[in-house]
């Protein structure tokens, strides 16, 4: 998805899930399932950020909680204000078709 703030600066988010299931006999580990949410500065590629939100043991999978959570934990590792974090918020929701009130 596309954010545009009212200074002309473009940001882009992308979402990556991966819904493992399985047990990786190499590692002896079990591998979760996670989302990843990737945001990149169109004019300084330099501005890049990526955060991700794991599965626990025993929830279920679900794209659009994982999401949220990913999106959440991205827009604070960048430190925005709130003001551009609620344009985020709102590109999301246009973008999942989930209009919703934001708090």
């Amino acid at each position: 998805m596309k954010v545009k703030l009212n200074s002309g600066v473009e940001y882009w988010v992308s979402f990556y899930h991966n819904n493992y299931s399985e047990y990786d006999t190499t590692t002896q580990k079990e591998l979760t399932s996670n989302t990843n949410c990737i945001i990149v500065n169109e004019l300084n590629p330099g501005i890049k950020t990526s955060a991700f939100a794991f599965l626990a043991k025993g929830d279920k999978f679900c794209k659009d909680r994982g999401r949220k959570i990913a999106l959440r934990r991205a827009l604070n590792q960048l430190g925005l204000s709130k003001e551009v974090r609620t344009l985020f918020w709102n590109e999301y929701h246009l973008m999942t078709n989930k209009l919703k009130r934001i708090k």
